[in-house]
């Protein structure tokens, strides 16, 4: 089989490693199974494989979670351009966005549900205390759930 092959079936291989494939009689490296799972893990521990920590570079403790986003094409061709052009990886600089976009909407978020507050406020003071049924509900910290004061959702 060969390795440009588009068409390889991997679960076929992982078939045939695990069950038919022949291993030389005297081999004491070859292994099959559960114990080549538990070979593989345990030198994959002993070598520290794996890409490391992005907290480490910011001096924080813990993991770097992956996360994976689907983007437009004509976004994605942008993010690459950009990225060549910046002579950086486009994960550097979705990282960056990122970082740069969440203080950013908070600040939003708090924003709206303060001005929802003034406008409860100025109802109330306006109109007397609503009854329990008509009291409107500002429901802050979740996103696409502060009410809007005229009706309808804050977008």
């Amino acid at each position: 089989m060969n390795s440009n092959d588009k068409n390889i079936d991997y679960g076929e291989l992982a078939e045939w490693a695990d069950h038919d494939m022949t291993l030389p009689k005297d081999s004491a490296t070859a292994e099959r199974g559960d114990d080549a799972a538990a070979a593989g893990k345990a030198l994959l521990e002993r070598v520290g494989a794996g890409r490391p920590s992005l907290a480490q570079g910011a001096r924080i403790s813990g993991v770097s979670p992956k996360r994976q986003v689907r983007l437009p094409q004509p976004l994605s061709n942008k993010l690459d351009e950009l990225a060549q052009r910046q002579h950086r990886k486009p994960s550097e600089l979705m990282r960056e966005a990122v970082e740069e976009y969440i203080p950013q909407a908070l600040r939003v978020t708090r924003a709206r549900c303060a001005a929802v507050r003034h406008w409860v406020d100025l109802a109330t003071k306006l109109t007397g205390p609503a009854s329990p049924r008509r009291r409107p509900r500002a429901k802050c910290g979740r996103p696409g759930s502060v009410p809007y004061p005229g009706g309808g959702r804050w977008a």
